[in-house]
């Protein structure tokens, strides 16, 4: 019999790709910018994207608010069966995107001026960095929509939607961009609204989808409670403190970096950490994926399925980051050509940039880290994280070291800021475990009171027919060590094995993960398998059907992300 996990496997490997490429939306965007800018425009203009960055970070903390919170919540009555609640996470999310957009484009209209000074610029640097805000800030609620309904997409196993959306971000941004500035010499405001555009053509592929395509997940007015929304906003409360961090140390990065090396030194920073931050979205999808998939076990506090979702994502996350380092260590070079810089801040920007991105080597264990435990609601540990990462270990290095190295100190922070807080992270585990992890997967753990104890629950995986027989005898086995009659052990063994040879014969499924679990007085197996959709609770005339309805207490059916779920308890 073959390993557990196989579909859980399966299903974070698919969702990856989709996560990394949404993740790469807004750094994509803000590295096209700052492109555009330095080529067509010039590369001292890049000083007010970059004074300007740490706004769009506040922006995307918002967004990331809205998104987790209701990603979270929707997940966790998805994972319960509960639709009506999932459209709620869903209605709450687009509301609050509404409510909050609206707020957040009239307060930077009113007062960009005061925000660019308040952000580090200074002179000229000033109007300019306020333009560009004021095109930016137009197109906050469809940058709140595209980042929402993301998650919902994955959730509704619409992939597609979702990769398309992202490529029509991306490509409209381009179009935009050169539009506006080498057509209408708009300057920094035109390319503040060719982001805002182009979100805006995202947001609508979304529309399209869920106007003319086959959906589960729907907007309703009914479903909007105020205690719903507020339950979105708490549960994304981590992930502003993450992104509020960020964008604080962008802020005292940008002043930093005026002090030791001007204007210049801004310039090389807004380049160099929007290319690293763009192949930093390898580990940030890999995360978000992850997210995904745990809000949804979360639901059930399926322990065992956590487990499986933590140890594959710390795999391909590492896989990944490592080679991403790889790729840009090579890269760095040609890439700081298309800043527009040239000499000394030429070979600055590509130091930078290798520097920057080598904080990947570490990045993993605290980015997997703040996503899982925040999945968990381990609140204060997720805010503790991410404030001793990005503001006192990165701040702190990064406001002594330039003072020996020059500017290098400032991009070298990254990888030090990083390795301080992995190393953190692998002794407060060491502490909880009892003995020092040798391995990444045993970093990131499960709080040993959460969900269902693993001896209280048995696992396996159906690949084919003829490993029915064992499986049911392995499943027997279990329920007759923890205490069934003979009785119950033999109805427990003919509705297993009635309800897998339906899986096989009929679903067309590859896999059907297992799962049995007794705890409490209480036993029940859970049968999760990636054939064709379809309710056998809805089925009355099936003569092997009915009998696994007369032995059984309940039968619960639901799908999730694509997936037959079926409950069984006896």
């Amino acid at each position: 019999m073959k390993q557990t996990g196989k579909i859980i496997r399966k299903l974070l490997y698919s969702l990856i790709p989709i996560q990394i490429t949404s993740c790469m939306g807004l750094f994509l965007s803000n590295l096209i910018d700052t492109v555009i800018v330095g080529k067509f425009i010039s590369n001292k203009a890049l000083a007010t994207i970059g004074f300007a960055m740490p706004l769009t970070l506040v922006f995307n903390m918002i967004a990331g608010v809205i998104a987790t919170g209701s990603q979270i919540l929707g997940g966790y009555h998805m994972g319960r069966g509960e639709t009506e609640k999932v459209n709620g996470a869903f209605s709450g999310c687009l509301s609050l995107s509404v409510l909050i957009g609206a707020a957040g484009t009239l307060l930077c209209l009113l007062f960009a001026n005061p925000l660019a000074a308040l952000l580090g610029a200074s002179g000229d640097t000033t109007a300019q960095t306020a333009e560009y805000i004021r095109g930016l800030c137009l197109g906050l609620i469809f940058w709140l929509f595209y980042k929402s309904m993301l998650a919902f997409l994955q959730m509704e196993h619409a992939p597609a939607a979702a990769l398309i959306a992202t490529i029509v971000m991306a490509v409209s941004k381009v179009g935009f961009d050169l539009l506006f500035v080498l057509v209408l010499n708009a300057g920094v405001l035109g390319v503040g609204l060719a982001t805002s555009l182009s979100y805006l053509l995202a947001f609508l592929v979304g529309w399209i989808f869920y106007r003319f395509c086959k959906h589960t997940i729907r907007f309703s007015f009914r479903t909007i409670r105020a205690s719903v929304l507020l339950t979105i906003l708490g549960k994304g409360i981590p992930n502003a403190v993450q992104e509020g961090c960020g964008a604080l140390r962008g802020v005292v990065i940008n002043r930093l970096a005026v002090y030791f090396g001007g204007e210049d030194a801004v310039s090389v920073y807004t380049f160099a950490s929007n290319v690293a931050e763009l192949f930093f979205s390898g580990i940030s999808g890999t995360a978000s994926a992850a997210d995904i998939l745990n809000s949804i076990f979360a639901g059930t506090r399926d322990r065992a399925s956590l487990k499986q979702v933590n140890r594959y994502s710390i795999k391909a996350g590492t896989v990944i980051n490592v080679s991403a380092w790889v790729l840009v260590m090579c890269i760095a070079g040609p890439v700081a050509t298309l800043s527009g810089a040239e000499g000394a801040q030429l070979a600055e920007t590509a130091l930078a940039i290798r520097l920057l991105f080598s904080a990947a080597l570490a990045n993993v264990i605290p980015t997997l880290s703040l996503h899982f435990y925040r999945t968990l609601g381990c609140i204060g540990k997720v805010n503790l994280i991410s404030v001793l990462q990005l503001l006192v270990f990165h701040l702190t290095v990064c406001a002594t070291l330039p003072r020996l190295i020059g500017t290098a100190g400032i991009w070298i922070s990254y990888l030090i800021g990083d390795f301080l807080i992995a190393a953190l992270i692998v002794l407060y585990s060491a502490k909880k475990l009892g003995f020092f992890p040798k391995k990444l997967t045993q970093i990131i753990f499960i709080p040993h009171k959460y969900g269902t104890p693993e001896d209280a629950q048995w696992d396996g995986v159906l690949s084919e027919r003829s490993e029915i027989p064992a499986l049911c005898e392995q499943a027997k086995a279990f329920v007759s060590a923890k205490g069934a009659s003979e009785e119950r052990a033999d109805a427990f063994e003919t509705c297993l094995r009635e309800l897998l040879s339906n899986v096989v014969s009929y679903g067309s499924a590859s896999s059907c993960d297992v799962r049995v679990v007794c705890e409490n007085g209480e036993s029940f197996f859970v049968l999760r398998d990636n054939g064709t959709l379809f309710d056998p609770t809805e089925v009355l005339s099936d003569g092997g059907l009915k009998t696994v309805r007369s032995l059984s207490k309940s039968m619960k059916y639901r799908t999730t992300l694509g997936l037959n779920v079926l409950t069984v308890e006896l």
